[in-house]
């Protein structure tokens, strides 16, 4: 597994970015930072991002990717949160009026990006998983509630690989 940290501040400075991990190029955790550190090539291959809570310096950029992304793209960026947060979004963000519904666009049936709700605490059914991490590994991905947060989870990505001649061994990463 690679990760990639794009951002973990709470605010931009110059070289300071809001919060963001790349994994594996294709899985994004909180989007406070895509356009900045990220070119459009990049940003293409994003499918999935995992949201921890709705506070600007996570989700600040979605707007910027879906904009971005929206005529090179055949299929949606799967944006996956606790309902609570996509309620924000909905509420705050993609909502016609700070910034385009872009769970619309270009059209209902076909929008850039969809919103799909996660258990506050609990395992991710494994066809969401599968869609989530690569298929290369045998996976897990559990979300917790982060009762500091109010509203919002942290994520335990689980991966087995095999090593040559043993079992498997797990690659635990807590986010």
């Amino acid at each position: 597994m690679k990760i990639r940290v794009l951002g973990c501040f709470g605010s931009r400075l110059p070289g300071r970015f809001t919060s963001g991990l790349l994994i594996d190029q294709h899985l994004l955790l909180d989007a406070g930072t895509i356009d900045y550190s990220m070119p459009l090539e990049e940003q293409l291959q994003i499918d999935d991002i995992l949201l921890t809570h709705a506070h600007l310096d996570h989700i600040v950029d979605l707007a910027f990717l879906a904009d971005n992304v929206m005529s090179q793209r055949q299929t949606p960026i799967r944006i996956w949160a606790p309902e609570p947060v996509l309620n924000a979004l909905c509420q705050h963000l993609f909502n016609d009026f700070v910034w385009p519904d872009f769970t619309k666009i270009p059209t209902a049936e076909s929008p850039i990006v969809s919103l799909n709700s996660l258990p506050e605490n609990g395992r991710l059914k494994s066809a969401v998983t599968r869609s989530i991490i690569p298929r290369r590994t045998t996976r897990s991905i559990r979300s917790v509630t982060a009762s500091v947060l109010n509203v919002g989870v942290f994520f335990i990505l689980e991966i087995h690989r095999r090593q040559s001649g043993s079992g498997r061994w797990p690659e635990v990463v807590l986010i």
